[in-house]
C-alpha cells in the first residue's frame, strides 16, 4: 500500500518540505500525520480524509498511480524522492529542524489524541477532540449549547469544540458524537452485540450510506463538514427501526447538536450551500433538516418518543433529563405554554423521586454504602429540581 507521504507528494498537495516538516514532528512529537498537517494549516481536515480514503484505496505501485494521476514527470519524482531519502537517513535533520520554525503556523488548538476502538467494526485507531482540560463553558443558550469558553493561558487562537465532537470510523465509517462512538448503546435497550450486528449489516449492505462519506466538500468549506458528518450519523442510526421507535434518544441527541451546528452558520452564502449539500440527499431522506428550526423540531420528536417508549430511560431514572431539555428547547422556539407544562411535569417527576428516596433512607435495612448511593441521589436531584425551578422565570418574558 502506498504511504500517505508518497500519495501527497504526487497530488502536489505538499512540497517536500512540508512533507520532511511533518515527519520530523512525528518522530519527535508523535502523533499522525493528518493531524500534524492540519495542526500546521498545510493541509485542512477535508484534504486529509480524501488522503486516508485514497490510502486504503490505492494499492499499486507508485509508478502506475502518478501515470494515472498525471502529476508529476519522471525526473521531477527522482529528485524529490531522492531528497525524501536523504531525509530518511538523516542527512536533511539540521535542514528539517529549521524548516519547522519557517513553515510551523501555530493554531494554539490543543488537541487531545484518543486511541479507541470502533463499537461496529472493533478497528483500533486513534480519533480526536478538543481537550477538555484545556477549557470550560462559562455561558450557554437556553437549550444548552455552549456559546461562551474560557481557555487556559498559554491559549490564544480558539474553535468551536462543538465542531470536532462528531467520529467516524476510518474503516467501516460508523459515524456518531463521540460520547456514543465509545459506548453506543448507553441509552439503548439493545445489547452491544445486537447493535454491532445490526449496523454492520447496514453499514456493508446500504448503498446510501456510502454516499454520505464519498461526498467531496470543495476547498474553502470545511465548515460544511461537521454537518456532513452528523448527517452521516443521523442518517446510520435511523436505518435501525428500534431505534426511531423506541430507543430515540442518541436520534434526539444528534439532531439537537445538528441544530447547533446550524446556529453557528454566520452567512447567507453558507446556509445556500448547506441547502445545496442536503439536496444531494433529498431523493433518500426527504425532510433532511437544512435549518436550526426544523432540527430542532426533529429532535423534540425524537425525546418525546424515547420519553414515551424506551425502556432504558424509564430504567435509569432519567426522564426528567429528557422533559427539562425538551422544555428549554421550547424556550428556544418561544413556545412558553409547552415549555411551562415540561417544567411542571418534570418537577413532579423529580419531587416524587426524591419522596421515596427519603422513605427508604429513613428505613434500617440500608447499608453504609446503600446510604451513601442514595443520598448522593438524592442531592442531584434536589438540585436539578432547583435548576428546573429557575426555569421557570425565563417564561415571564413572554407574558409581559
Amino acid at each position: 500500500m502506498v504511504t500517505i507521504g508518497e500519495i501527497v507528494l504526487q497530488k502536489n498537495l505538499l512540497s517536500a518540505k512540508q512533507l520532511f516538516v511533518i515527519l520530523n514532528q512525528q518522530r519527535e512529537e508523535g502523533g499522525q500525520f493528518g493531524y500534524i498537517a492540519v495542526k500546521n494549516d498545510f493541509l485542512t481536515k477535508a484534504q486529509v480524509k480524501r488522503l486516508l480514503d485514497l490510502q486504503k484505496t490505492l494499492r499499486k505501485p507508485v509508478g502506475s498511480i502518478l501515470v494515472e494521476f498525471n502529476k508529476v514527470d519522471q525526473k521531477t519524482l527522482d529528485e524529490v524522492w531522492g531528497q525524501y531519502q536523504n531525509y530518511v537517513n538523516g542527512d536533511e535533520a539540521a535542514t528539517t529542524t529549521e524548516s519547522i520554525q519557517e513553515a510551523k503556523k501555530e493554531r494554539n488548538i490543543i488537541f487531545k489524541d484518543i486511541q479507541s476502538t470502533c463499537p461496529v467494526c472493533k478497528e483500533a485507531q486513534m480519533q480526536q477532540l478538543v481537550d477538555p482540560d484545556c477549557h470550560n463553558v462559562i455561558k450557554h443558550d437556553i437549550d444548552l449549547r455552549p456559546t461562551e469558553y474560557s481557555w487556559n493561558e498559554n491559549i490564544s487562537q480558539t474553535e468551536d469544540p462543538i465542531l470536532f465532537d462528531i467520529w467516524e470510523c476510518s474503516n467501516c465509517h460508523f459515524t456518531a458524537k463521540h460520547r456514543y462512538f465509545f459506548h453506543p448503546t448507553c441509552e439503548l435497550s439493545m445489547s452491544d452485540y445486537n447493535f454491532a450486528r445490526r449496523m454492520t449489516k447496514n453499514l456493508e449492505s446500504n448503498e446510501n450510506i456510502k454516499r454520505f462519506y464519498d461526498c467531496e466538500i470543495p476547498p474553502g468549506m470545511d465548515y460544511i463538514v461537521p454537518i456532513l458528518k452528523t448527517y452521516q450519523a443521523i442518517y446510520i442510526l435511523e436505518q435501525i427501526p428500534h431505534i426511531v421507535r423506541k430507543d430515540a434518544l442518541p436520534v434526539a441527541s444528534h439532531y439537537h447538536h445538528l441544530a447547533w451546528l446550524f446556529r453557528g452558520i454566520e452567512t447567507k452564502e453558507q446556509l445556500k450551500k448547506i441547502r445545496k449539500l442536503a439536496g444531494k440527499f433529498r431523493d433518500i431522506w426527504p425532510d433532511i433538516p437544512v435549518i436550526e428550526e426544523e432540527a430542532l423540531g426533529k429532535a423534540l420528536k425524537s425525546y418525546e418518543t424515547a420519553y414515551y417508549e424506551s425502556e432504558q430511560v424509564e430504567r435509569d431514572h432519567f426522564s426528567h433529563v429528557i422533559l427539562q431539555i425538551m422544555g428549554r428547547i421550547n424556550i428556544y422556539l418561544k413556545k412558553p405554554e409547552e415549555a411551562e407544562e415540561l417544567f411542571k411535569e418534570t418537577s413532579k417527576i423529580l419531587e416524587s423521586r426524591i419522596l421515596e428516596i427519603t422513605n427508604q433512607l429513613e428505613t434500617k435495612d440500608l447499608s453504609e454504602e446503600q446510604s451513601k448511593k442514595l443520598n448522593e441521589e438524592k442531592d442531584k436531584l434536589v438540585k436539578f429540581l432547583m435548576e428546573t425551578v429557575s426555569l421557570f422565570s425565563h417564561l415571564e418574558k413572554f407574558k409581559s
